[in-house]
Formats: structure tokens, sequence, C-alpha cells
């Protein structure tokens, strides 16, 4: 008899830290609804990529060869890659002939 009480005391206290994470997660997901605050994207650069020298306006990066002039390629490590038209070209590697030695 002793036994089926405490069986009975496990199951009721089970029940209880059920009921208890089901109220957190009620309280979790309530603050989660509703609507989300507004964020801004940031701004376009493109200014930062012309100088003005003595009257004239010049390009500071490549622009794409399939957009064509105004869209930029990104430089990445060892290539350019256009966000626009997914264009990527990537820099030659200079390689040395080997000499075979016999």
């Amino acid at each position: 008899m002793n036994k089926l009480n405490k069986a009975a005391q496990v199951s009721l206290q089970g029940e209880a830290v059920l009921q208890a994470k089901r109220s957190n997660l009620m309280v979790i997901k309530s603050k989660i609804k509703g609507k989300k605050k507004h964020v801004n994207k940031p701004t376009s650069v493109k200014y930062k990529k012309y100088t003005i020298e003595g009257g004239k306006i010049t390009k500071k990066a490549r622009s794409c060869p399939r957009c064509g002039p105004g869209i930029f390629l990104s430089v990445g490590k060892g290539r350019s890659y256009c966000g626009r038209c997914h264009f990527t070209e990537f820099e030659k590697k200079e390689v040395e002939p080997k000499l075979e030695s016999n």
C-alpha cells in the first residue's frame, strides 16, 4: 500500500510539473504574439563610391559588366561579385611554369 501511495504522489508531481511548463510556454508565446516592431534597412552608400577631382567625377569601384553603370561590384577575397545579377569574377593567379630537371 505504501508503494502505491508513492507512485500516486510521483504521478501527481509529474502532472504538476507538466502544467507548470505549459503555463510558462503560454507566457512566452504571449510575449511573441502581436505586431512586430518595424526596423528600417540601412540606406545606400553609393555616394562613397565616387570622388570629385578637379571638377570631374570619377568612380572608385568597378561597375558590373552585365548590369551597367550604377551597379557596383563588391570586392571580396580574390573575387568581385554583383549582388543584383550574381556575376562573379575571380582574380587571375600568376602561375610560374615548372622546369623539368633531368
